[in-house]
């Protein structure tokens, strides 16, 4: 829907696309450049130890102590309880 909105003569465009859900860009003026996507998630991901700090916090589920062995399983009450709990 932009096609047109400024008159730029086609040998000045050198790509040509869309924006994808999930994807971003940055006209750096400064540089006289633009950053693509895969650029800009790339430094990003690299401010922080993202990987260290999921690698230190992650708690695996079979490390958790078990606070009972059965389910109440009651089939009488199965369907109210089913229709209650959506």
């Amino acid at each position: 829907s932009e096609v047109g909105v400024l008159p730029v003569a086609p040998e000045n465009v050198l790509s040509k696309g869309r924006l994808q859900p999930g994807k971003m860009f940055l006209v750096d003026f400064n540089a006289g450049r633009l950053i693509p996507d895969e650029e800009l998630k790339e430094e990003f991901a690299n401010r922080r130890p993202y990987g260290e700090w999921i690698e230190n916090q992650r708690i695996e589920l079979a490390g958790l102590p078990r606070t009972r062995t059965e389910f109440d399983y009651n089939p009488e009450s199965l369907i109210q309880r089913m229709q209650a709990f959506g």
